[in-house]
Order: C-alpha cells, then sequence, then structure tokens
C-alpha cells in the first residue's frame, strides 16, 4: 500500500494491478533500442495512495517455470 505522495518504481513486466486513486507514469530506463527490440527497459512510477500488487517473476520467467510442469499430451 502507498501512502498519499508516496511513488514507488516497478518494472512493467512485474506489475499485476493498482488501485483507481494510483497515479503512474510509464517511462523508459536504458536505451531506444533494447525497449524496441525485446520491449524490456520500461518502468512505471506509481504514486499513491493506493494499493499495487506485483509479482515476483516476470511473465517469460514464470512460463519458463510453469511450461515443463504442465502434463503432456498424449498424441491419439
Amino acid at each position: 500500500n502507498l501512502t498519499p505522495g508516496e511513488t514507488r518504481t516497478v518494472d512493467t513486466g512485474h506489475l499485476v494491478a493498482f488501485s483507481q486513486a494510483i497515479g503512474f507514469r510509464v517511462r523508459r530506463v536504458g536505451g531506444l533500442k533494447s525497449t524496441v527490440f525485446s520491449g524490456e527497459g520500461l518502468v512505471v512510477d506509481l504514486t499513491g495512495p493506493g494499493r499495487v500488487l506485483i509479482q515476483t517473476r516476470s511473465t517469460d520467467a514464470f512460463l519458463a517455470w510453469l511450461i515443463p510442469k504442465l502434463p503432456k499430451q498424449s498424441s491419439n
């Protein structure tokens, strides 16, 4: 939970949701090349008051962990 005026910067790949009262600004960090070609390098500055939900794994890291654990489909 962010108090009024409190600001946190979060990698966009880890942001899940935030309450409607939160102010936000997406910005690029690093070079334009890394942002355009990899989709990385974007962060969001969140300013309270309100609630912010983040995940510890990026989407790619989560899928890399999850997919090997899924049941294999049979080839009938």
